[in-house]
C-alpha cells in the first residue's frame, strides 16, 4: 500500500520536486540530495535520502548537539525544513521498502541513545516513517527518552486507524511548524495530540504463560479468578502449557479454550520441566511483554499487571520486573535473594535454625522489601519480562527440570540489562514447595550441580 501511494505521489510531484532541486543547486554550494546511513526496522542500516537544507560541510551530528543549528541552514533550506519539503525524497526509500509514511523516524548513529532505547523497548520493530508519533508530539523539542517511548507505543499499536490519525496530526504540525528546531528552553507543557484517542480501549501488549501438571483440583477455580484479572489488564493471550497431566487437567484446558479465545492451550506429550513448558509459549508469543506465573499466584489488585507494564514502559533498561510476594495471610515471602553459593543453598535445605544470620542476609530479610533494587535471584512464581530480550537469551535453560531455573534466568537477564524488584507491586502466592521430600531433594541437588557447572562454583 505505501509503495503504491509513494509511486503515485512521485509521479504527481515530479515537476515541483524538480523545481526544488534546481533552487537548491542555485542558492547554495553542494549536492542536491543529503544522503546518510540511518537505522530502520530491527535496527538494520540503510541509506536515507533528503533534500539538502544545510550548508555544504556542516558538522555531522545530532540536531540536539548543535548550539545554533540555524547558522548552518541555508535560506532556502530554512523554507524546505519549515514546510517539511526536505523529507519528500524519502519517497524513494518507501518505494524501496525501507520506510513507510508513518513510523518512528529513522535515526543516524549520532542518535545512539534513542537507538539503544528503541532496541530495548521494541520501538525498532516496525518500518521507520517520514512522520510518526514523536514528530507530532514536539519533534526536536522532546527528550530522547520521550522519543523512544512514543516510538515503542506506536510499534505496539500499528493500525490503519492510528496511521490515519497521525497523518492528520502531521499536516497540523506542518502548518503550525511545530518542533522544527529545538527550543532553548524545554520548560513548556507537553503537547496534547490525538494519542489518547488512538490508545483508548486498545489492549495492552501482554501475553501470559502458566505451566500445569495434575492441577485438576484447583485449575477451574483459579482460572475463573485469573481470567477476569487478565481481561481487565488487557492481556492479549494466555498460554496454558500442560506438562502431560494424567488427572484430566489437559482435557479441562482444551474445553475451556474452546469457550474462551483468550486461552491458547499447549498440551505436551511429556513432562520436560517448568522451563521447557514456558519456552513453548515464549516461542509462540509476539507481544511486547510476557508474564511468567504460577497457577497459584494472584495479583493483589486488578491493576497490578497494567501498572507493572506501565513501569517497564517508563524504564527501558529493565528487562525483568519482580513484585513483592506475600503469603495468603499477608506476611512477606522473603524472596529477594542473593546469588547462591553452595553453603547458602545447603544451610537453607537443612532448616532455618542453621546459621540464621547468614540465611537472613541471603534473603535480605532486614533491607530487601521496602525499596526498589536490582534483584539477583528472582522468584519464578511471577516474573514480567520484556519479551524481545527474553527471546534473545533463549528463554529458560531447559537443562533444569525444576529448581534453579528462575535463579539462572535472573542472572542471564542481569547480563543483558536489569532485573528489578519493586515493592510497589504485590502478588499473593500459595508457595507449595516439595524440595524437602526425597524426590524434591534429588531434583534440587541435580539443579544445583547444573547451575554451578554453568556459572562457576562458589562455595562461600
Amino acid at each position: 500500500m505505501d509503495t503504491t501511494v509513494a509511486i503515485i505521489f512521485g509521479i504527481v510531484l515530479i515537476v515541483p520536486l524538480f523545481i526544488v532541486a534546481i533552487l537548491i543547486k542555485l542558492t547554495s554550494k553542494g549536492p542536491i540530495f543529503f544522503k546518510q546511513e540511518r537505522y530502520g526496522k530491527n535496527s538494520v542500516p540503510f541509506t536515507l535520502y533528503k533534500f539538502r537544507s544545510m550548508t555544504d560541510g556542516a558538522p555531522v551530528k545530532a540536531n540536539s548537539e548543535f548550539s545554533d543549528i540555524k547558522s548552518y541552514v541555508t535560506p532556502f533550506g530554512m523554507f524546505i525544513r519549515k514546510t517539511s519539503i526536505d523529507e519528500l525524497p524519502q519517497l524513494i526509500n518507501i518505494i524501496k521498502g525501507e520506510m513507510s509514511f508513518i513510523g518512528p523516524r529513522p535515526l543516524a548513529i549520532t542518535d545512539e541513545k534513542v537507538l539503544r532505547l528503541r532496541r530495548q523497548n521494541g520501538g525498532d520493530q516496525v518500518l521507520p516513517g517520514i512522520s510518526g508519533l514523536a514528530q507530532v508530539n514536539g519533534r526536536n523539542n522532546i527528550t530522547d527518552e520521550d522519543k523512544a517511548a512514543y516510538d515503542a507505543k506506536y510499534a505496539s499499536h500499528v493500525s490503519a486507524r492510528v496511521d490515519s490519525l497521525l497523518v492528520m496530526e502531521t499536516f497540523i504540525s506542518i502548518v503550525k511548524r511545530d518542533g522544527i528546531f529545538k527550543l532553548e528552553s524545554d520548560n513548556r507543557s507537553p503537547k496534547k495530540n490525538c494519542w489518547r484517542k488512538i490508545m483508548i480501549n486498545k489492549p495492552s501488549d501482554i501475553s501470559v504463560s502458566i505451566v500445569t501438571f495434575n492441577n485438576i483440583y484447583i485449575i477451574e477455580k483459579r482460572l475463573i479468578e485469573l481470567l477476569n484479572i487478565f481481561k481487565l489488564s488487557k492481556v492479549s493471550k494466555v498460554f496454558i502449557v500442560d506438562n502431560a497431566s494424567t488427572d484430566g487437567t489437559a482435557d479441562f484446558i482444551k474445553n475451556i479454550a474452546q469457550r474462551d479465545k483468550l486461552i491458547e492451550p499447549i498440551l505436551l506429550n511429556e513432562n520436560r520441566g517448568f522451563g521447557f513448558g514456558h519456552n513453548q509459549a515464549i516461542a509462540l508469543s509476539n507481544s511486547k511483554y510476557h508474564l511468567i506465573m504460577n497457577l497459584d499466584a494472584t495479583p493483589k489488585t486488578n491493576e497490578t499487571i497494567s501498572k507493572m507494564v506501565e513501569y517497564m514502559n517508563q524504564n527501558y533498561d529493565i528487562n525483568l520486573l519482580s513484585p513483592l510476594v506475600r503469603f495468603p495471610d499477608g506476611s512477606i515471602q522473603f524472596l529477594t535473594r542473593n546469588e547462591p553459593t553452595v553453603f547458602d543453598l545447603g544451610i537453607r535445605f537443612m532448616g532455618s535454625k542453621w546459621f540464621p544470620k547468614r540465611q537472613n542476609k541471603f534473603v535480605h530479610r532486614s533491607d530487601g522489601y521496602d525499596h526498589k533494587q536490582i534483584i539477583r535471584n528472582a522468584t519464578g512464581s511471577f516474573m514480567l519480562f520484556r519479551l524481545k530480550v527474553l527471546q534473545e537469551i533463549g528463554g529458560f535453560d531447559e537443562r533444569y527440570f525444576l529448581y534453579m531455573e528462575d535463579t539462572d534466568i535472573t542472572k542471564s537477564i542481569n547480563q543483558n540489562g536489569k532485573a528489578i524488584f519493586s515493592p510497589d507491586f504485590e502478588i499473593v502466592h500459595e508457595w507449595q514447595r516439595r524440595n524437602h521430600s526425597a524426590s524434591g531433594a534429588k531434583l534440587m541437588l541435580k539443579s544445583m550441580i547444573k547451575y554451578f557447572n554453568k556459572w562457576g562454583w562458589k562455595l562461600w
